[in-house]
């Protein structure tokens, strides 16, 4: 596979892709920019509405359904075998990060080379197709849809990322499914013997 790749694919995996927002504001947008989108945002208030609850977020992550074109199948096989899998973790939300949203917490970091050909958020759903280009010729679109509460969300995704290596196209395609509910309060980091612990957050 071209090294472009796998730095192609995290524009589209990441854990936290949606945050809780109110059901009331709504952006609709076509053929917009990171940046438009954004804007858009702070100007129906959703911006400011968007908030992960804080606490302690437990977060399930599958990948499945992994197919590739123009590779050898002994390494597409490899591939499968190691991206196809479910990752689980738990994650602190401070307060702190909970009245800061960023636009990036949607769909995670897009860079200067993404854009939305279609772009839908409000009254609990999100609906989106990114486009993301790559200057040496390589693409990734990924299809997105899913809903979301304050406390609980559940997004899908369909990935197809193309590259290009020695003159031949490759394609890989995978569809991805993220699972967040907030499980309760942050657990507060030990502290050395002989120090209060009162009021120590828990770390990432």
């Amino acid at each position: 596979m071209n090294r472009s790749t796998p730095a192609l694919l995290c524009l589209a995996l990441t854990p936290l892709a949606l945050a809780a927002c109110s059901s009331e504001p709504e952006v609709k947008a076509e053929n917009a920019s990171f940046a438009e989108v954004t804007n858009r945002m702070a100007e129906t208030g959703l911006a400011e509405e968007a908030r992960i609850a804080p606490g302690r977020w437990q977060i399930s992550s599958t990948v499945s359904d992994v197919k590739l074109e123009g590779v050898p199948e002994q390494v597409a096989a490899q591939v499968r075998t190691a991206m196809q899998q479910t990752v689980k973790v738990e994650y602190c939300v401070t307060p702190e990060e909970a009245a800061k949203p960023s636009g990036e917490l949607f769909t995670g970091k897009t860079g200067n080379n993404c854009s939305y050909d279609r772009f839908a958020l409000g009254d609990g759903k999100i609906n989106a197709v990114l486009r993301c280009a790559d200057p040496r010729g390589g693409s990734v679109v990924t299809r997105i849809g899913g809903t979301y509460s304050p406390e609980a969300y559940q997004v899908k995704t369909a990935v197809e990322a193309r590259s290009v290596a020695g003159g031949k196209t490759e394609v890989m395609t995978l569809a991805t499914e993220a699972v967040g509910t907030r499980i309760g309060e942050c657990k507060a980091a030990a502290a050395p013997a002989g120090q209060d612990t009162k009021g120590v957050g828990e770390g990432k």
